[in-house]
């Protein structure tokens, strides 16, 4: 979780059992606590999928002793459970301060009863879970996570780097059972190569049980799958999740490019950071991904350039139609390109929304090309997306690419979420041709803009902004 304020505790006789982030030596300085088995259990439920990661510890000694295990979860999940069981009790987490939870925990370590905490790093995503077993007990720690996997490109992907658990090849077993279940047919399932080997048990054409087990836990393992399912009503489909502790509705609309009669044209401005900190290998990577997307441009659309340091440069004083003649100037020109200077960011993208117009028949995009570190004019990153969103009246969608290890990804995320886009990262040294096709194809096609949804009165209370999409493109689903 996110908040560093907060910690999950467990009750157990009387002593809270709390969420914490450790280093995993605890583990090998216990010198006796056996990490018996991990069991991943993966539901997922018209693309909503619920994780548990269930580690199950031993300690054979007879005082009690720390152990320590730690996890990434994905960047678009969110952590939702922690449960500690032994024997026949289960004990469930809550929310307390951090103070007190950590107070909680070491009082139960100090007093020799079994307790457990999570608390998260400096990361968001990284979390550590610590377990104080007594002597003799055997206990089992599930986590859980839960996520929404989105269709893009046609496919939906669930995959889980099991070396994102640091302790996983330490556990004398591991095994996996992973439940796919779809209202519509499941039309194709694909393990990837890299991915550890699944054993299919078909119950229906919309439902599928994979499962995987080993005795020699590698730090290589991976479970990864994408699958296809036939295409929902034209008017989408509502899907509804409850559990225990809530629940939710969504409706899912994603009709095809057939059923609509065609794709729209773009309106599409680049905005290319060629400031000091994109020298060396980020400004090549640039020229590379310019000259990419732009050649995949269809004839209907038109783009222009923004170039930028702490100057502003475009290429154009308006949009041009993407010819071939066109699109084979601008990118030589960019090529001629090098880096320098220091960086606007907030004058070079107001200047690139100044630039659209209202066209009924176009989507208006911007490509957004750099390391995301503002030096000169407005350098606060709040400020800068506060300022975009105000002059984005047109409801240009924004999608950023960032180069470089150091580029603040994080910024670049949410400038491109609150625009109606994403952000693509790419780190030094990559091959970025992959995955700028795949980046490209996502926004290349879009099919509709402007769509309102009608829910009848009473059914259920959608708030008026989940009922509004600015566009649609092919291969890819909207929710509300």
């Amino acid at each position: 979780m996110s908040d560093m304020n907060a910690r999950y505790i467990l009750p157990i006789l009387l002593v809270p059992l709390i969420f914490y982030m450790a280093p995993s030596e605890a583990a090998e300085e216990s010198g006796g606590v056996v990490y018996e088995g991990m069991e991943v259990v993966v539901r997922i439920a018209d693309h909503y999928a619920v994780t548990s990661i269930n580690a199950t510890f031993f300690n054979p000694g007879e005082e009690p002793q720390e152990v320590s295990f730690s996890i990434k979860v994905p960047e678009d999940a969110y952590l939702t459970n922690l449960t500690l069981k032994i024997d026949n009790r289960t004990y469930y987490a809550k929310v307390v301060a951090r103070d007190e939870a950590e107070r909680t925990y070491q009082e139960a370590v100090e007093e020799g009863l079994t307790a457990t905490q999570v608390k998260g790093t400096s990361d968001p995503r990284h979390f550590v879970v610590d377990l104080n077993l007594k002597g003799g007990e055997r206990a089992r720690v599930i986590l859980r996570y839960e996520q929404v996997l989105w269709k893009v490109l046609g496919r939906y992907d669930y995959r889980l780097k099991l070396s994102d658990i640091e302790e996983y090849p330490q556990f004398r077993y591991a095994a996996a059972t992973i439940h796919v279940r779809s209202s519509h047919d499941i039309l194709s399932l694909e393990e990837s190569p890299e991915g550890v080997p699944l054993q299919e048990r078909w119950v229906g054409p919309g439902e599928v049980f994979l499962h995987y087990s080993t005795e020699t836990p590698s730090s290589q393992d991976v479970i990864a799958l994408t699958y296809t399912t036939s295409s929902p009503p034209i008017n989408g489909s509502l899907y509804t999740y409850q559990d225990s502790t809530g629940g939710y509705f969504m409706h899912v609309f994603s009709p095809t490019m057939e059923e609509l009669g065609g794709y729209m044209p773009k309106d599409i401005v680049f905005v290319l950071d060629r400031s000091g900190s994109m020298s060396g290998e980020k400004i090549e990577q640039l020229h590379d991904a310019f000259d990419e997307i732009v050649h995949q441009l269809h004839s209907e659309d038109r783009f222009n350039i923004v170039y930028f340091n702490n100057q502003i440069n475009v290429y154009s004083e308006e949009i041009v139609p993407a010819t071939r003649e066109n699109k084979d100037d601008a990118s030589s020109f960019i090529y001629s390109v090098g880096a320098g200077g220091s960086t606007d960011i907030n004058e070079a993208l107001l200047t690139a929304l100044q630039m659209f117009s209202e066209r009924e028949e176009a989507i208006p995009l911007i490509v957004f090309l750099t390391d995301g570190l503002p030096t000169t004019g407005v350098t606060s990153t709040t400020e800068i997306r506060e300022n975009v969103r105000c002059y984005n009246e047109v409801q240009v969608s924004i999608y950023s690419i960032a180069f470089g290890g150091d580029a603040d990804f994080e910024f670049l995320k949410a400038l491109s979420l609150e625009n109606y886009g994403f952000a693509l990262r790419i780190e030094p040294g990559a091959d970025a041709s992959g995955e700028l096709e795949d980046f490209y194809d996502r926004l290349s096609t879009p099919l509709l803009r402007d769509l309102t949804f009608r829910y009848s009165e009473g059914c259920y209370d959608v708030p008026s902004e989940y009922r509004k999409v600015r566009s649609l493109r092919s291969g890819v689903e909207r929710r509300s």
